[in-house]
């Protein structure tokens, strides 16, 4: 989905689906792109149950 925030700024949502791992990798590398200025991965599932990694701190 593309809207037009204001004449500078346009939000974009991108929805996907698949290993969660590949997901991550896209998100990456759509944060690398020129003229990004922020990015966020935001995550659910269909109903089912999801294992989550524990992340070191």
């Amino acid at each position: 989905m593309h809207v037009h925030m204001s004449e500078k700024y346009c939000l974009e949502v991108i929805v996907v689906k698949g290993d969660v791992k590949y997901i991550r990798g896209l998100t990456e590398k759509i944060m690398r792109l020129k003229g990004v200025e922020h990015a966020r991965l935001t995550s659910t599932t269909a109903g089912e149950t999801i294992e989550v990694e524990a992340e070191s701190q």
